[in-house]
């Protein structure tokens, strides 16, 4: 069974949030389809464009260290899709594509008008 970890890069004030956990689900998800284990995954909580990146630096830092216990894919949550990245592949999966789709487009809905 492959290993994978997951990246994302989340605002601070949405850390907690369902939003946040439906792409968390979501990366569960892609996991048991396509039969990886999902190891960890990785957030950088941002409040702003420059903030440092702690947790990417440590995905790459972890990976890089950690030899045959390194994860065989990683999938990275960028603008509304994921992006999964490994030996032998690149895809991209859309949430509407997921279980969860319906879940993250009831959520934006609820943020978009509390950010109104």
């Amino acid at each position: 069974m492959k290993k994978a970890v997951g990246y994302i890069k989340v605002r601070n004030d949405l850390i907690n949030s369902p939003l946040n956990k439906l792409v968390q689900k979501g990366m569960e998800e892609i996991c048991e389809r396509k039969n990886w284990e999902l190891i960890k995954i990785y957030q950088d909580k941002v409040t702003r464009k420059s903030s440092p990146k702690k947790a990417s630096r440590k995905l790459f830092n972890d990976t890089r260290n950690a030899g045959k216990d390194s994860a065989d894919i990683t999938i990275i949550f960028c603008f509304g899709e994921y992006v999964i990245y490994g030996p032998d592949e690149i895809d991209f999966v859309l949430i509407e594509d997921l279980k969860i789709g319906k879940e993250v487009e009831k959520e934006m809905f609820i943020y978009s008008l509390k950010n109104a």
